[in-house]
């Protein structure tokens, strides 16, 4: 005879996920060998006694992943190569590029910051790259693996760059050791004339003229900038002979000529004495020159000159004014120096009179010029201006925009080219040696169009014509180059990845809930796939895990199920009720057969149950359990035939004896079988005389604390609770009673009136009340009084 157990037993391995990859083997059929059967993988040796193998060796790159992988030139990688775990490989880009997906060609990258490559800011592995040797930040905003060269190296101000090449980096320093000026009294400016140069700040005085490097500067300050007019109409010099910025009035007129004779004038026109033909010559004086006749030839006539004063030049002027000039931004310590100390260009505008100097913005700068003041809003953009670290239309010669990132006066070479229309192309002083174009934009009619749809690609965007067609996403893998491409004609959403499949790019829902996909209309987007639960399992739901997979051994028929595969419910034809243990598709043999209400089943799972109930815990007809009567009365509950009802007990708790069915019990306690109640009596005091003890005595078992200590015979005495005191009753001693009932005269008796003193006993005469200790009394009788059977009394 034989009996192959995998006939039963064939589900568990067969429907194990992924459904088919387990098979069932009973290597010995033989009845005497059951409980042998096994789960073995069909690709692999993995076996599991009696069981389902939890995982099956599948490479997922053998089975097919690695053909695409390796059509686009990648690596394919099978992060987990069990059946435990199902799509979960990847196609990885070959080095220096970088980029993996899952179940899918990768989108490849190449950052030239990380290399390494020729042409890479790194060129060999292990070697850090050149930017950030210089201590700048490396960045590569084009990674595409055909855009290369075009990795920046970018300083601390994240907008100086340099392409393919260490960046000159600009710091100004006014914004950081150069904050000393502000705090001057009153406050300087600060002005770093070379951002690339460290410790070249200087302070600058602000309205006054004065700086100095890396400190305060000493300003001045020359009065004559302000009253130089009013001594040169009066064809004399100004003078300041204190020109500290906190010094003021102290200017005044100076005589011009040596053989002028007269005392200077502090804050006002010196008296200066003329000879010769300038003693009342007004010629001069009036256009704000001096007069001059060679002292010499004083006798001479028509030799008289007009010559400039103070810093005004010129030839003299022959029998008449002469024509003087003045460069106020060439005046040594002039007001007009500040133009000059803030880096400003310093222009006369007319050199023919006072205060019509201005400050301008320097060289190819722009802004507003500033009369007798510093010029405002000044501005270098060097895309627009002819200079030395301009762009000269580089950028526009080769059909690319120049932009000037920082238009500040002191920032020079940060403009940059830009690429035209739909590239983001840049590169830092250089025309920029790839502009990526997206041929999508004029192709894209030509995938859109196709039938089914497909989607536009272009892989490089820094080459031309590489453009292609690629079936959409669950679709047929498919692409073509330059045109449609063929095969597009399945989308299958339990297969692909797209934002209303069943893998949104994290995995397969279904698969990882241990469910089947599946899509009823795998030819175009219906978003209609369902999960459903595996082999003998019910339950479906549309986009969505199923919350609960039912597999109940009670309703479904199979080998092992209480159903059988002909349909008899072995529970019921015995008037019992089949209960699921788990209704999981995997848990499997967990049914039982359960007794009617309110009886358990207590057996072992996948057989009729024996039924039985403790009245003493289990509750009857929905009401509480019989046996908490015996609860309530503090007594103790048995139930040792559980398969009737009405048979438990109420069980006195020890010492206490007595147990009742089905109701309380009447209890009773000999409280002498109470060993310390017995050890009290036993302690108790010993009679003289007598070798016995005391001894515990409980007349009412029912009551408590009415236990009682008796003494031994002959002695007398009994104490509840407690020791009881002893003594004897001499009078029971027989010579005692003997030598009083025998005395002569009228009877008398022995009497004992304390048991505890002993020799007290004493005869009591019967008539008259006369008593003797330890003897016969001397008795009177008068028949008169008394009553005996010869008084008076007694007739």
């Amino acid at each position: 005879c034989t009996r192959d157990e995998c006939a039963r037993h064939n589900d568990t391995c067969a429907l194990a996920a992924p459904a088919g990859s387990q098979r069932c083997v009973d290597p010995n059929p033989a009845p005497a060998a059951d409980g042998d059967w096994y789960c073995e993988c069909v690709d692999g040796g993995e076996q599991a006694p009696r069981a389902a193998v939890g995982a099956c060796p599948l490479d997922e790159c053998e089975a097919g992943g690695e053909a695409v992988c390796a059509a686009v030139g990648q690596n394919c990688t099978d992060r987990n190569a069990t059946t435990a775990s199902t799509r979960d490989w990847y196609c990885e880009c070959a080095a220096p590029t970088t980029g993996e997906k899952r179940t899918g060609a990768a989108t490849c990258v190449l950052n030239e910051c990380v290399g390494p490559c020729e042409k890479c800011a790194v060129t060999k592995a292990g070697e850090q790259n050149v930017c950030e040797a210089a201590g700048q930040v490396c960045e590569d905003n084009y990674p595409s693996p055909g855009s290369q060269g075009t990795w920046e190296c970018v300083c601390d101000d994240f907008l100086t760059r340099a392409t393919v090449a260490v960046a000159v980096c600009e710091v100004d320093e006014c914004k950081g050791d150069g904050l000393l000026c502000g705090t001057a009294d009153p406050p300087q400016d600060c002005v770093d004339g070379n951002r690339t140069q460290p410790d070249d700040w200087e302070c600058v005085c602000n309205g006054t003229v004065g700086n100095a490097p890396l400190k305060w500067a000493d300003c001045t300050f020359d009065e004559c900038d302000t009253h130089r007019a009013t001594c040169k109409a009066a064809g004399q010099a100004c003078v300041d002979i204190d020109k500290n910025a906190s010094a003021l009035d102290t200017w005044y007129c100076r005589c011009q000529l040596p053989d002028e004779t007269g005392a200077d004038a502090l804050k006002g026109v010196a008296t200066c004495s003329k000879t010769g033909e300038c003693v009342n010559n007004t010629a001069c004086s009036d256009a704000g020159q001096v007069c001059y006749d060679d002292p010499d030839n004083l006798t001479a006539t028509g030799n008289w000159e007009c010559h400039c004063v103070g810093d005004y030049t010129g030839d003299a002027g022959q029998q008449g004014p002469a024509t003087c000039k003045l460069d106020e931004c060439a005046v040594v310590g002039g007001a007009a120096a500040v133009c000059a100390l803030h880096g400003q260009d310093c222009v006369d505008t007319d050199d023919e009179a006072d205060s019509t100097w201005e400050c301008r913005c320097p060289g190819n700068a722009t802004g507003t010029a500033g009369e007798q003041a510093l010029a405002t809003n000044c501005t270098l953009d060097e895309c627009e201006v002819v200079c030395a670290t301009c762009e000269g239309d580089v950028c526009g010669a080769a059909g690319q925009d120049c932009k000037d990132l920082d238009t500040a006066v002191e920032s020079v070479k940060s403009w940059e080219c830009r690429c035209r229309g739909d590239s983001p192309n840049v590169a830092t002083l250089r025309v920029v040696p790839a502009c990526n174009h997206d041929e999508c934009k004029v192709h894209n009619a030509t995938c859109e169009g196709a039938s089914p749809e497909q989607k536009c690609v272009d892989p490089d965007p820094a080459r031309d014509d590489n453009w292609e067609c690629h079936c959409k996403p669950g679709m047929a893998a498919g692409l073509g180059v330059r045109a449609a491409a063929e095969g597009c004609d399945v989308f299958d959403e339990c297969a692909t990845e797209c934002d209303h499949c069943a893998d949104k790019g994290a995995g397969n829902v279904c698969e990882a809930a241990e469910q089947d996909c599946r899509d009823p209309e795998p030819w175009g987007e219906h978003e209609n796939w369902e999960c459903v639960c595996r082999g003998r399992a019910t339950g479906a739901n549309e986009t969505a895990v199923v919350e609960e997979c039912v597999l109940d051994e009670c309703v479904t028929r199979c080998d092992s199920c209480a159903m059988g595969v002909d349909g008899t419910d072995v529970c019921a034809a015995v008037g019992q009720k089949c209960v699921e243990g788990t209704k999981t598709p995997y848990a499997l043999e967990d049914w039982k057969c359960a007794c009617a209400a309110p009886l358990e089943f207590v057996t072992s799972p996948m057989g009729v149950a024996k039924c039985e109930v403790d009245e003493c815990e289990d509750a009857v007809d929905g009401a509480e359990n019989p046996g908490a009567v015996c609860t309530a009365a503090g007594q103790n509950c048995i139930d040792t035939r559980r398969g009737t009802l009405g048979d438990f007990e109420c069980v006195c708790p020890e010492p206490k004896t007595g147990r009742e069915e089905a109701g309380p019990a009447s209890c009773e306690l000999d409280e002498c079988a109470v060993e310390a109640n017995a050890d009290v009596c036993k302690g108790g005091a010993t009679t003289p005389g007598v070798d016995a003890l005391q001894k515990c005595h409980d007349s009412n078992w029912t009551e408590v604390g009415d236990w009682q200590c008796q003494c031994p015979l002959p002695s007398h005495g009994s104490a509840q609770a407690a020791a009881a005191a002893c003594g004897v009753n001499e009078c029971e001693d027989e010579g005692h009673r003997e030598a009083c009932a025998g005395a002569a005269g009228p009877a008398q008796r022995c009497d004992d009136g304390d048991y505890f003193a002993p020799g007290d006993w004493a005869c009591v005469c019967m008539f008259g009340g006369a008593r003797e200790t330890a003897g016969p009394a001397v008795c009177e009788l008068d028949e008169c009084k008394a009553e005996c059977a010869t008084c008076e009394k007694g007739a």
